[in-house]
């Protein structure tokens, strides 16, 4: 399925009250809704015995681990007096995990008091006891890059194997975010590998696909919209959405970053509008704080130009590639 074929309503998650804090929006823009539509399917596939496992690799920033967050939370723990049931498992890999570690993390997260106890295999063991108790469905692994991260690959093998084994055993569907390198996890192990639909991605918007442009504009709108208790109009001009585009180069979570920024200092100065000087003042802070003033893109006194943020381009390289145009134009 491709990113074309999903809806492309954006809006907010449901929520009892209007939010205060960007950081606890949730847009539905159409990757997002893509995701999920593959975590639904792997859901679907384990409720019938059948489990259906993916991978969704992103570079920082691009909302893997919400989209991850957020389909856990619709799919929560239930306490009845049988015991918990926990249709979805989300758990967050620690730096330097290993296959023991995230069986300690898992058996903790399902509630047993003795998860520290126990030789890997007993471990092991009552995680399938647990799993089937809890009626688990579906394991959602984030951060998994960690098991692959500038370490040996005896660690990835080891989890490659592991997994395998966890998916056999229980029929559970297993979800896997992390940078693209955590896809070498997949490649340990043929017979894990083969259990997994073919990964998907967040990307950035690209500024140059009409289609695109207009579900970034959709998101600044549907932020405005969420926010009520500041004046966001300035995001309803077409002048500032390009400004956006280029302060951010289409990644949600630099936007996130700045508007949340905005937002903070706003309310630090006691007022609820929103300008184009904080949201100038917000990209310093948070985006790039060594800049010629040249080439912020909020000054109204210069045209941004987008530029596409490759996936290889981290926030190091998009710096220098800033201060060599601005070299060149002195």
């Amino acid at each position: 399925m491709n990113t074309s074929d999903c809806k492309t309503e954006i809006g907010s998650a449901p929520t009892t009250q209007p939010t205060q804090h960007i950081k606890d929006l949730v847009i539905k823009y159409p990757q997002f809704e893509y995701g999920m539509v593959r975590l639904s399917e792997c859901l679907q596939g384990a409720e019938s015995n059948n489990p259906s496992c993916c991978a969704c690799v992103a570079e920082s920033g691009r909302g893997k681990s919400q989209l991850a967050q957020y389909f856990s939370a619709q799919h929560p723990r239930l306490s009845p007096v049988s015991g918990d049931i926990v249709p979805v498992l989300y758990v967050e890999l620690l730096p330097g995990v290993t296959v023991k570690q995230l069986a300690d993390q898992i058996l903790h997260d399902l509630g047993d008091p003795l998860y520290r106890h126990g030789t890997a295999l007993e471990k092991t063991l009552r995680i399938y006891e647990l799993f089937a108790a809890c009626k688990v469905r579906v394991l959602v692994l984030d951060e998994v890059n960690h098991f692959v991260d500038n370490r040996s690959l005896t660690i990835a093998h080891e989890a490659a194997d592991w997994l395998k084994s966890l998916i056999k055993h229980t029929k559970v569907s297993v979800v896997l975010f992390g940078l693209e390198r955590s896809l070498e996890l997949l490649r340990q192990n043929e017979q894990l590998r083969r259990l997994f639909s073919a990964p998907f991605t967040i990307g950035q918007f690209d500024w140059d696909k009409p289609d695109e442009r207009a579900s970034f504009t959709k998101l600044l709108i549907a932020f405005q919209a969420n926010l009520p208790s500041y004046d966001l109009t300035i995001l309803s001009d077409p002048d500032v959405h390009q400004r956006c585009y280029c302060a951010c180069y289409g990644v949600i979570g630099y936007l996130s970053k700045i508007l949340d920024e905005a937002v903070k200092a706003a309310k630090r100065l006691g007022t609820h509008v929103i300008t184009l000087d904080l949201l100038s003042r917000a990209y310093v802070d948070q985006i790039w704080e060594d800049h010629p003033s040249s080439q912020n893109p909020f000054d109204l006194a210069i045209t941004p130009e987008p530029i596409k943020l490759t996936s290889s381009l981290g926030l190091h390289a998009l710096r220098d590639q800033r201060r060599k145009r601005g070299a060149r134009t002195k």
